[in-house]
């Protein structure tokens, strides 16, 4: 299993891949108190061509997640919390605009 993530020096992120079971759920488990917040969704989304996750505050892209499975186990997963590879998501996952009248 390896994890890549990217955060741009933004926010918290592994500067190089980490490899091995332990490594990486001891990363993630260091990373998702610092980084997940619990006003966060996540939605399924198309990622890059690969189904993953879009995480969201307030209806505005804040990550993506995908895992690369094989044989029933995860053996990749990438995240992008940096936001400035997020900013095309934003033109197509802006909130609908409020119609009430």
């Amino acid at each position: 299993m390896v994890v890549y993530s990217d955060g741009g020096g933004k926010v918290v992120a592994a500067r190089r891949p980490i490899f091995g079971r332990d490594r990486v759920a001891a990363f993630m488990a260091r990373v998702a108190p610092g980084g997940w917040r619990a006003d966060y969704q996540s939605r399924f989304a198309v990622v890059n061509g690969q189904a993953g996750f879009l995480i969201e505050e307030d209806g505005r892209p804040v990550g993506v997640l995908v895992l690369d499975v094989a044989e029933e186990l995860v053996q990749t997963v990438r995240f992008v919390w940096n936001p400035d590879k997020l900013h095309h998501l934003l033109r197509h996952h802006r909130p609908a605009p409020d119609r009430r009248t």
